[in-house]
């Protein structure tokens, strides 16, 4: 009788501690869940207007950008977009959030600017012409066009003020009779490189700074966007006040 009780008490005693190795396994593996990574695109044209495309999304396990074709080869990946797709998403394994109230600082310091900067940016070489930053700035309806180095590595940036500056700083042409032209016509600005017209990098934004850190910096400095790089120094995005603006309204229950 003593051996049988002292046998199922064993059994009962192993049942158990594999019960509390489960549970300390769930704990240690936090459950996973499936979250849409937006897909930013870095768009880069030569000074012939011939475009290269780069399509890359924000890995928190990575702490950085990685190549949508990477996503694709990863055991994590529940869906990757095709090539061309608008508005396109990786849909992603990560761990789930615990559900508790949180305030605006925290999600903040939780929250990566690789995650919140706009999905798209526009890269050229310092040689691009006039007529190649105005069709960007105004077409594709960019805050700035992102000038850089043949390692993509920003030099500069190009906005709007800063073509109206430079068109402002241009010395009056000619008038004298000699020069002076028929009513109705009237004399071209000499149109530059963006080398000449950009506003030259003074500050950028690694991708795995806290939005915390971004907000700061916008506020601080006083700009209006920030360029943001990878962990090789180039471009991979740029982050706008109006994008963290758009973020936090998000946080606080404002549709986009």
């Amino acid at each position: 009788m003593g051996g049988r009780t002292s046998a199922r008490a064993k059994e009962l005693l192993a049942a158990a501690r594999r019960v509390n190795a489960a549970a300390t396994a769930a704990a240690i593996e936090p459950a996973l869940e499936a979250v849409s990574l937006p897909v930013h695109q870095r768009l880069l044209l030569d000074a012939a207007g011939e475009a290269t495309s780069s399509r890359t999304v924000f890995c928190r396990r990575r702490g950085g950008a990685v190549d949508v074709e990477t996503c694709a080869g990863c055991s994590h990946a529940v869906s990757v977009p095709t090539p061309g797709e608008r508005n396109a998403e990786v849909r992603c394994m990560t761990q789930k959030e615990v559900p508790h109230k949180r305030d605006a600082s925290e999600l903040a310091m939780r929250t990566y600017v690789g995650e919140v900067m706009r999905r798209r940016v526009a890269c050229v070489r310092a040689d691009a012409s006039w007529e190649m930053l105005e069709d960007l700035l105004l077409d594709e309806d960019d805050d700035a066009v992102i000038v850089v180095d043949a390692h993509s590595r920003p030099i500069g940036t190009v906005s709007e003020s800063d073509m109206l500056r430079y068109l402002r700083d241009q010395p009056p042409p000619d008038a004298s009779p000699a020069t002076m032209l028929e009513r109705g016509f009237h004399v071209e600005p000499s149109r530059q490189a963006a080398h000449e017209i950009m506003t030259p990098v003074a500050q950028t934004m690694p991708e795995s700074a806290p939005i915390s850190f971004a907000i700061g910096l916008l506020a601080q400095k006083g700009f209006s966007h920030a360029t943001v790089v990878g962990t090789d120094g180039g471009v991979v995005g740029v982050l706008s006040a109006n994008d963290v603006v758009c973020w936090l309204a998000q946080r606080l229950g404002y549709e986009r």
